[in-house]
């Protein structure tokens, strides 16, 4: 092993060379900085997914101190109550409702990415002339999923850069694995700004319910349980971070992977392999890297003691490249024999970028279904679209990952 430590500089520009030492020296290793346990392989991920030995408890002094208690660090009945109310929201009928509404967005986002028609949004993204060059991440990508997210919570229009805004710090705040101090400052002010925003809505919403995402969650019971204002406020924040983060990543990288490897023409012509390039997305560029668990008592793990109370970091991007689970792993391959589309957003995925067992993703199928009305709606609209000359979109993030930006050409 050359490096120690997920913290060194040369890790955050290239994670794979890092990841691919781990998993052939040390598939489980203490990390020298941060005192906690790399988790690299697809077997050792998976097995600590699945183990009650391992808990969510890891999560409790980061994430509950910037949303509030979530579903994401409950185990046991309450977990299994909280999963019980929300899945309905994001699965099957729940989601058949919003499935209008996310195409709405898409296209209204899509209106504004020409810059003739936004000059405001032209200041920001063009970059020729002609107006035929813009930055599909700035453009498209990062405001997608968040204006999707706030218009299923049923907010006006006009807040949606305010939520927005809330949004990029709360994400930093979670990233912030190097411990910057302004950062945790100005994540722990969007917490309490979001928070007094969010409670005279809620509890209009609880006297007065409409269609949103907010009145379904202040209505739904399961048994005698009901969440509280405090807890549909808690789930909201995580919402905006793990539902915004994630597929603006992803979406960012489906484009980059489709334009840079030269897939888009044919997934253009044979919309049957979208869904296989959404899935090899997320194997190939999961949006979110690094997952953490708590070691409950001691295990041994890929041959390494772990003691009780260890902070484990379980690289899903690494163990979505494992050679031994997935053949030509460091390749883009639409269609893949290793990796079923059709299972690859359910708890029986391949891939391990929605983790799997109990704390499998309860957004997966929202994300699954924004992926598609967007690419799809990109793939009509832009159907010539290429890089643009000179563009090397670079990717960034250690936790979470995407491209920095994605230069294209709208017109070629």
């Amino acid at each position: 092993m050359t490096r120690s430590s997920i913290l060194d500089p040369e890790v955050a520009a290239d994670p794979h060379a890092f990841y691919r030492e781990l998993r052939a020296d040390a598939p489980v290793l203490q990390d020298a900085r941060l005192g906690s346990f790399l988790v690299s392989t697809y077997r050792g991920v998976s097995s600590v997914y699945k183990d009650a030995r391992f808990s969510t408890r890891a999560y409790t002094g980061t994430l509950e101190a910037i949303h509030g208690r979530t579903v994401l660090s409950m185990d046991g009945l309450l977990h299994a109550k909280n999963r019980a109310l929300l899945t309905p929201h994001f699965r099957g009928q729940g989601l058949d409702r919003v499935h209008a509404l996310i195409h709405r967005t898409a296209a209204k986002i899509l209106e504004q990415i020409v810059p003739r028609r936004a000059q405001r949004l032209a200041d920001e993204m063009r970059d020729s002339a002609d107006g035929s060059r813009v930055d599909l991440v700035a453009g498209f990508a990062h405001r997608y999923p968040i204006a999707v997210i706030a218009d299923m919570l049923g907010l006006p229009e006009s807040d949606h850069e305010l939520f927005a805004g809330w949004y990029g710090k709360i994400m930093a705040f979670v990233s912030n694995l190097s411990g910057d101090e302004e950062v945790h400052r100005q994540g722990l002010q969007a917490r309490a700004d979001l928070a007094g925003y969010m409670a005279p809505l809620i509890a209009y919403r609880r006297e007065h319910p409409g269609d949103d995402l907010i009145s379904m969650l202040v209505q739904s019971q399961v048994d005698d349980y009901r969440m509280t204002d405090d807890e549909v406020r808690a789930y909201i924040s995580l919402l905006l971070t793990a539902g915004g983060e994630t597929t603006d990543k992803a979406f960012g990288s489906l484009c980059k992977n489709l334009l840079v490897g030269g897939e888009w023409a044919r997934v253009r012509d044979n919309r049957d392999l979208v869904d296989a390039a959404i899935a090899e997305t997320l194997r190939f560029s999961p949006p979110s890297q690094i997952t953490t668990r708590m070691c409950e008592e001691d295990v041994e793990l890929e041959g390494v003691q772990v003691p009780a109370g260890s902070t484990m970091l379980l690289i899903a991007a690494s163990a979505n490249r494992d050679e031994s689970r997935f053949e030509r792993s460091e390749e883009f391959v639409i269609g893949r024999p290793d990796l079923d589309p059709a299972r690859a957003f359910s708890g029986a995925a391949g891939h391990l970028s929605f983790g799997t067992g109990r704390h499998f993703c309860l957004g997966a199928m929202l994300a699954k279904t924004e992926m598609e009305v967007g690419l799809n709606l990109l793939l009509d609209s832009f159907p010539g679209m290429r890089l643009a000359d000179g563009a090397e979109p670079v990717d960034v993030g250690l936790r979470t990952r995407g491209p920095r930006d994605l230069y294209v050409n709208l017109a070629a």
